[in-house]
């Protein structure tokens, strides 16, 4: 059992790091993959907020977590309903599957997409959050904004630089 979240997240950047060196050595010998990520983050020990608008690789370590430690639970927060509505396939298959394990999906608006939605689905992970870990390589956009909510609402921030990880 973990003693605290911050071990939590200790322990899944330890599996990313898994994870990572599993890529590099498959695209050594089969070529790059796709991999992204947006937005991971932690509420307390109980919950896991994450996007799904982009390759959501970590999920994938929480649901191993989650097979050890079943204290903790995968909540998705979503934009919009008709997210998946440009996507391939395959990932819409990935996601569907994903939210299926889900203890809980957060839909920021039950419209299409607008402008706005995006930032409303961040503000919601903030504000349901204890701590923000962000995969954030410091530039301009989505996540900038969402750093910057969070220490306006004084939560605790810890960011991993994908470009240096």
């Amino acid at each position: 059992m973990f003693a605290n979240e911050k071990d939590v997240i200790l322990e899944t950047i330890r599996l990313a790091e898994e994870r990572e060196a599993a890529r590099e050595a498959y695209e050594a010998q089969n070529g790059p993959k796709k991999w992204g990520v947006y937005l991971p983050e932690e509420k307390a020990l109980n919950d896991y907020l994450m996007t799904l608008d982009r390759d959501a690789v970590e999920v994938l370590e929480v649901l191993r977590l989650r097979e050890v430690y079943p204290n903790i639970k995968l909540e998705c927060a979503l934009p919009c309903v008709d997210q998946t509505e440009k996507w391939h396939d395959e990932q819409i298959e990935r996601y569907s599957g994903i939210l299926k394990k889900a203890d809980k999906v957060y839909y920021s608006s039950d419209k299409e997409y607008f402008r706005d939605c995006m930032n409303l689905r961040n503000k919601y992970m903030v504000d349901n959050s204890d701590l923000l870990l962000a995969v954030w390589n410091g530039k301009k956009g989505g996540t900038a904004n969402t750093v910057k909510y969070a220490r306006k609402k004084e939560k605790e921030v810890v960011i991993i630089n994908p470009d240096t990880f």
